[in-house]
């Protein structure tokens, strides 16, 4: 059976309805699943970025943990306290950073324990040296790159002395984790400090700057001053002249009238005068008087000069009255 205009033209505006229609649950379907696609990605991506942070603090933390092992005591509290009381007792009276206290007496004073990390050990050093010989000893102390400190520290000038009594309290931990430099646990083993940790040179600036102290003498006041006496005015410098650097160039004629070239090399100024005519000179005004055929005379200040050909201006000799 033949379609009818009519039902041509209702069928065309029905698929005209329906396009949009179709597009719109395509991109309901299609557009919205990519939308949440791109977020998945997105948050995996930002999920990424924070699994690689964390890889990277937890490194940083392992390479703390493990210079720590390193510089710890041995992880045994016994034995740690017996070998670093015996480092201790060393570096007093120790030839390679030449300390040499007296009356040395070093002991352990107590240890307190950090749950399953280790032990804090704290010790007591007492005995007599020069400041010289405290430089040294502080310098082979923190030289020796262990998990310690001085935590306080008394000094007191021995009456008649250069001597200095020292009471010294020094804090360490023992690590349960304390290993070797390849990482093998080590139990009662004290690291021994890197044979590098003298150096000589750096050693002798440091007693240069502090031994010479005299931080125990009683205060002098500094000496008074010497009054000054006043200061002359300096002399003023001599005025410039002109006149030395001005010449007598040329002499003409311009319309039968003689006519002088005057240059002032100082300005590049350059004078074409007749007589009767003034030029400056510095600060100084001239006048010229009469030209001649190699010469001219002049009047400055009141006087007369007479000046060749060729010649400057301070050259030019007074004419007497």
């Amino acid at each position: 059976m033949a379609i009818s205009k009519r039902e041509k033209n209702l069928a065309v505006a029905t698929g005209a309805l329906l396009v949009p229609v179709a597009i719109w649950m395509f991109a309901g379907v299609f557009g919205g699943s990519t939308k949440k696609l791109r977020a998945d990605r997105a948050n995996l991506a930002k999920q990424v970025n924070e699994a690689k942070e964390t890889i990277r603090r937890s490194r940083d933390v392992e390479r703390k943990l493990s210079a720590w092992n390193r510089q710890s005591l041995p992880a045994d509290p016994e034995a740690a306290s017996s070998r670093y009381q015996l480092w201790l007792l060393q570096l007093c009276a120790s030839p390679r950073y030449d300390v040499g206290f007296r009356n040395t007496v070093v002991k352990p004073s107590y240890s307190r324990p950090l749950g399953e990390a280790g032990s804090r050990l704290t010790f007591t050093v007492r005995g007599e040296g020069s400041l010289r010989q405290l430089t040294r000893w502080l310098y082979g102390f923190y030289s020796a790159d262990y998990l310690h400190r001085i935590k306080a520290i008394t000094i007191t000038p021995v009456s008649g002395s250069e001597k200095l009594g020292l009471d010294i309290t020094v804090e360490a931990l023992a690590l349960a984790t304390a290993s070797d430099s390849a990482g093998k646990p080590r139990q009662t083993a004290l690291e021994e400090p890197p044979a590098d940790a003298l150096d000589a040179k750096g050693l002798e600036e440091y007693c240069a700057v502090i031994a010479g102290r005299a931080i125990f003498s009683p205060y002098a006041p500094p000496p008074p001053e010497t009054p000054r006496s006043p200061e002359r005015p300096s002399a003023a410098p001599p005025a410039f002249d002109h006149g030395k650097y001005t010449f007598v160039t040329g002499i003409t004629q311009v319309d039968g009238k003689p006519q002088v070239w005057i240059e002032a090399r100082t300005s590049g100024q350059k004078y074409r005068l007749f007589e009767g005519d003034t030029f400056d000179i510095g600060p100084v005004q001239a006048k010229i008087l009469q030209i001649h055929d190699r010469s001219v005379e002049s009047e400055v200040g009141g006087k007369r000069y007479m000046v060749a050909l060729g010649q400057n201006l301070r050259e030019a000799k007074e004419i007497p009255e």
